[in-house]
């Protein structure tokens, strides 16, 4: 099916008598569908898609850069040169993916943004992945928009938007949300964590700083790398993040493995775990990660120091994976005890660390919470990971979110 652009006429094949198809016109008229739009800000990409109802992914970009120290030197309203960069890249990517729908079949008027810190109302106030300070950041790009308006690169208006900003917890969130639900909460898990809770699949206001809870692990596990682990950021010897930082976990392995000025990723991490832990799936995921880029001189070298891990630095590397499913199971249930009623819960773990979770480390987390010392008496939780991992979906999603809810 083709749509004409100047009127609202559709063409069809028409199966005919005579088993040939004839092109025919028919005056109808087509309702819209909406292409909800979301917009992750990260600290090394920037990514943009549009989806359906169905949460159906129907265009996407992404650029791939990282931007520090944005806004230093801001000394008024006026942009610093990085400031203008980031949204040249941000608006150029809402155009190319608006410009990429079909304007017959979908209509575009709703955005969602997501990011790793704090806003009032559309002003990002603190972004310290890439260093923004004090940024209208929906203005700016309508500025920027209207002004490619102008120039004929688009026909979006701004203007006609409604807008929705929300921290990457509630991102992760709002695309996992079930309303037959009784009680629910999120982990987000990456650099830091944070969480967020629902009943009845609508999000309240937990007020947590889960990331500063003062959650102590048991003596045998302190010994065994209490010493090689900093304190928290905020100068606290026991804060939860201090454990669960998959950040902080990746530091750690990769000085183990030997590297003294750089950190390995998530997929490297995956591949270092997937080797020492002898998980099932290891050669399966050695395949998919590392076998495209072998020839590639990191990547060898990476093989090479995971291949050379003596007994005790597996060990360790093992017992590190155990102390940070204990803190997971503390941290769950902290929330459970602050926030939760009697009966059934619903812990879904998000971010970059469910990636390096198997199903018997989901298993190991849940006992872990639902046996021995707490949570509430009368509560059971059960875990799983998050089903959406792209933050620009869950970013999209919090339109139909809040139109779900209002």
């Amino acid at each position: 099916m083709t749509h004409n652009k100047l009127t609202n006429r559709t063409s069809f094949d028409i199966l005919i008598k005579e088993n040939t198809y004839k092109r025919m016109e028919i005056d109808m008229d087509i309702q819209k569908q909406k292409a909800y739009l979301g917009v992750d800000i990260g600290g090394s990409h920037f990514s943009v898609v549009a989806i359906n109802a169905k949460a159906e992914v129907l265009n996407e970009a992404t650029y791939y850069g990282s931007f520090t120290n944005a806004s230093e030197g801001k000394q008024s309203d006026e942009l610093t040169e990085k400031e203008k960069e980031i949204i040249e890249i941000l608006s150029g990517l809402i155009i190319e993916v608006c410009n990429g729908l079909d304007k017959n079949i979908y209509e575009t008027n709703t955005i969602g943004f997501g990011f790793p810190g704090m806003f009032e109302g559309t002003k990002i106030k603190s972004l310290t992945n890439i260093g923004i300070r004090n940024l209208d950041i929906w203005e700016e790009l309508k500025k920027n928009i209207n002004r490619k308006r102008e120039q004929g690169e688009t026909e979006l208006n701004p203007e006609e938007f409604s807008v929705h900003i929300e921290n990457d917890a509630t991102i992760a969130f709002v695309s996992e949300l079930n309303p037959e639900d009784e009680q629910s909460f999120i982990i987000v898990m990456g650099t830091g964590c944070g969480t967020k809770s629902a009943k009845k699949g609508i999000i309240t206001d937990n007020k947590l700083e889960l990331g500063h809870a003062d959650i102590r692990l048991d003596s045998n596990d302190e010994r065994e790398v209490g010493d090689q682990e900093p304190e928290c950021g905020c100068g606290e010897p026991y804060c939860i993040e201090r454990y669960i930082s998959v950040k902080r976990y990746r530091e750690y392995v990769s000085k183990l493995l030997g590297y003294q000025e750089r950190t390995i990723n998530g997929i490297e991490m995956r591949y270092v775990l997937n080797k020492v832990l002898n998980r099932n799936n290891a050669e399966e995921i050695e395949e998919q990660i590392l076998d495209k880029e072998r020839n590639n001189e990191k990547t060898r070298e990476l093989i090479s120091k995971t291949e050379g891990l003596d007994s005790e630095e597996q060990k360790l590397i093992k017992i590190r994976q155990g102390i940070w499913m204990k803190a997971i199971a503390k941290g769950a249930k902290y929330i459970i005890n602050a926030t939760s009623d009697n009966g059934e819960v619903k812990c879904i773990l998000s971010g970059s660390g469910q990636k390096l979770l198997s199903k018997e480390d989901l298993q190991f987390i849940e006992n872990k919470i639902n046996n021995g010392k707490g949570p509430k008496k009368d509560t059971h939780c059960t875990v799983q990971i998050a089903s959406i991992t792209d933050p620009a979906i869950g970013a999209a999603l919090l339109p139909i979110y809040y139109e779900r809810v209002m």
